[in-house]
């Protein structure tokens, strides 16, 4: 039975996940981590990226951004300024 782990990214994961993007079907730019980057320092995002992991290796992303909205509590979203996804 293979475990899957889910955890939070940290800062030496950029480079797994674009591997990871790069290499699933259905990766775009706006899944990249330079673009969730720019996001984040564009628009004031908090970032709350999540990574699954089985046996050492990536095998799924959902990168999330906490947004604070000008009404309303914070929320997350998935991909933000994209219309792709």
């Amino acid at each position: 039975m293979t475990t899957v782990t889910i955890r939070p990214t940290r800062s030496d994961d950029d480079g797994s996940w674009d591997r990871y993007v790069e290499s699933h079907p259905a990766g775009s730019p706006y899944h990249s981590r330079a673009w969730l980057k720019a996001i984040e320092s564009s628009l004031g995002h908090v970032p709350e990226h999540l990574i699954a992991e089985s046996e050492r290796d990536i095998v799924g992303i959902l990168p999330l951004e906490r947004v604070h909205p000008p009404r309303g509590a914070p929320r997350l979203i998935s991909v933000p300024a994209a219309n792709h996804c």
